[in-house]
């Protein structure tokens, strides 16, 4: 999903915080525009100044606190619509949480700030400014457009009103001769029926429809002879019959009803939402209402669905945060005891996010919702809390049922699993249980506990499906690049000959084994066709190659196993003179792993068969090592390396 160019506005007293926001912020959105403040009333004066997508505000600073920024921010009127989200380390703090919520604030994220919870966050936010805004200016223009036809209504109201007591004053004196009376009754019915907005008159006691209007007829889609005269037709109109006598008992109060929202069925059944406004009325001696319904059905539509977009995650369609804390608050109750919380976290998206596209990454949390939701009762509340973390909360369960409860989602993940040939994207997700049994127990202490072992689970889990991941990776990689598992043989085998010989740690030569192994496992994230094109590649090509180094540095930065290798891996490509790629380093800036692999690698791909060229044979090898050496490669390795083969 692309993502539009924003404006994010970060503000926290400590310059380092910002920095690092700034540098996180900047690698998910690079064309964002950020601006900082490490003060509240520069923080106002910014966000007024540049109008900001979303403000990352901190609560603990001098002067102004955060929660005085948030309330001088939703107090402007201009600035309400913008969302904020806390930023604090007081992860367990209810109080403040409480505080931010009723300050306006829309999130809260604690530090240390994960990275995909941030990028989720923001993009929910910039999504909740986009439809404030849009709610907005849908409100005021419906506002307007509701206050204009009101007023028409109520001026040809006021003269029919009119029109029709002068016609009862002069019928009493027998004043009004014939004609005037005409002329009044086609006045009125034309007013009645040029009306933009439905129209009706009934009787009040019966309900008996005596006249409608067009519009009547293409709302509610009745023909006048299926409405008109009948008795009780009015009552049919109301889907809660009880907002019918309301209206009654406010005419006979005041007289008249203005803009009362109700629903109304259509012919058929269907449901439409009506602002209805209604005046009594004398006709023939007898109480009548006049009555004008608005269709705002759309508009009804268009709030409902905002309100839903505030509240649940975009992606799984679950609750979010937002609400699963409102949520919180308000089980914290005696009729829900005892209440359990299951929180939830899948193991290894970042890795998976980082090999395979956070397609696949998406894929596996929507998965994970899905096998999780199906374990919840109608009672039970299931919400997305984080990029990859998952909440549920379980009224009148005891801790035993909701270990059960954590059993049947493991085993819903492994019946999940099963359908999923990719063992890299299968199901794993950390699961941690608390319960409260009694008031006295605070309700964040029953979330701590179960985040406590979440986590254990977490740390047992990991290792092995970090492990399944990689392995998954290395297979998907054999199977799209010509590279083969013998060409990884022989690169151990040949780096292990120059490490050897240059006297290298144990630790340094298993590292440089596992670099043998896997140094091109950012070509996984390389369109197949660019990897095994026979001819020459293209410019985009080139540059699209390139970016190998970087993906197979985050994959590997995303894996305790790999995270040693990370920087050799993005260094492979570097030259001895200072024109390789993606960092351009010179010389000794090199890592020593990654000089010793760029050579091993370049003469295995010279003395191999290729795509887009015959193997050489291995003394033209050789010469080329021997010509590119202080060049492209290292002098004194190349050097020592070609010995070496010349005493195999």
């Amino acid at each position: 999903m692309a993502d539009k160019m924003i404006t994010v506005l970060a503000v926290d007293d400590n310059p380092d915080n910002l920095i690092t926001l700034r540098a996180l912020i900047r690698e998910s959105f690079p064309d964002a525009t950020i601006f900082t403040a490490q003060d509240g009333q520069t923080a106002i004066d910014l966000a007024t100044e540049h109008d900001p997508d979303v403000i990352l505000l901190d609560v603990i600073m001098p002067g102004m606190s955060g929660f005085e920024v948030c309330r001088a921010l939703k107090a402007d009127g201009q600035q309400c619509d913008t969302p904020i989200v806390f930023v604090t380390a007081l992860k367990g703090d209810k109080d403040s949480r409480i505080q931010a919520l009723e300050c306006g604030a829309e999130a809260f994220l604690s530090k240390p700030i994960d990275e995909c919870e941030l990028v989720a966050q923001i993009r929910a936010m910039v999504k909740i400014k986009e439809a404030n805004l849009a709610k907005r200016d849908e409100k005021l223009r419906l506002t307007m457009l509701v206050d204009e036809r009101t007023q028409q209504l109520k001026l040809a109201h006021e003269k029919a009103l009119l029109l029709v007591k002068a016609l009862e004053e002069e019928n009493a004196f027998r004043k009004q001769s014939e004609e005037a009376l005409r002329e009044v009754k086609d006045f009125f019915e034309l007013v009645f029926n040029t009306s933009p907005d439905a129209a009706y008159i009934a009787q009040i006691d019966k309900g008996t429809i005596q006249n409608a209007n067009e519009e009547f007829t293409k709302l509610f889609g009745y023909d006048k002879r299926e409405i008109v005269g009948k008795a009780g037709g009015e009552l049919a109109l109301f889907r809660n019959p009880s907002d019918r006598e309301k209206i009654v008992d406010g005419l006979h109060e005041t007289g008249s009803m203005d803009a009362v929202e109700v629903e109304l069925l259509r012919k058929g059944g269907g449901v439409l939402t009506g602002l209805l406004s209604a005046r009594l009325i004398l006709l023939e001696g007898a109480e009548h209402i006049s009555t004008n319904v608005h269709n705002i059905t759309e508009r009804k539509k268009m709030e409902n669905n905002l309100v839903h977009i505030s509240q649940h995650d975009f992606l799984t369609g679950l609750y979010n945060r937002r609400y699963f804390e409102q949520a919180l608050l308000a089980m914290d109750q005696e009729s829900t005891l005892p209440l359990s919380v299951i929180v939830g976290d899948i193991n290894g998206v970042k890795l998976i996010n980082d090999a395979f596209g956070h397609e696949k990454g998406d894929t596996l949390i929507v998965e994970t919702a899905k096998a999780m939701l199906s374990c919840c009762r109608e009672i039970d509340l299931l919400a997305r809390i984080g990029g990859d973390e998952f909440a549920m909360l379980l009224p009148n369960t005891d801790e035993q049922a909701a270990l059960d409860t954590m059993l049947l989602i493991q085993e819903t993940c492994d019946k999940t699993n099963r359908s999923i040939a990719r063992d890299a994207l299968h199901i794993s997700v950390a699961l941690g249980a608390g319960t409260r049994t009694k008031m006295e127990q605070p309700l964040d202490a029953t979330v701590h506990i179960a985040e406590k072992n979440m986590y254990q689970r977490k740390v047992l889990e990991s290792k092995s499906t970090h492990s399944a991941v990689l392995a998954s990776i290395k297979a998907t990689l054999l199977e799209k690049n010509e590279e083969t598992e013998e060409h990884c043989e022989r690169l151990v085998q040949l780096s292990a000959m120059i490490g050897k010989r240059m006297c290298l740690s144990q630790k340094e030569l298993d590292e440089l084994e596992l670099l043998s192994n896997l140094h091109d496992i950012g070509k996984i994230g390389i369109p197949e066709q660019i990897l095994n094109k026979p001819g020459k590649l293209t410019e985009e090509e080139w540059i699209e190659m390139r970016k190998h180094p970087q993906i197979g540095y985050r994959i590997a930065n995303a894996s305790l196993e790999l995270a040693s290798i990370a920087e050799y891996i993005l260094c492979h490509h570097e030259r001895w003179d200072g024109t390789g790629y993606p960092q351009r380093l010179k010389g000794s800036q090199i890592p020593l792993l990654s000089r010793i692999i760029s050579i091993v690698d370049a003469y295995d791909a010279m003395t191999q068969n290729r795509a887009y060229r015959t193997k050489m044979d291995p003394e033209e090898a050789r010469n080329e090592i021997r010509c590119n050496a202080g060049s492209q490669f290292d002098p004194d390795i190349a050097m020592l390396f070609l010995d070496e083969l010349d005493v195999s």
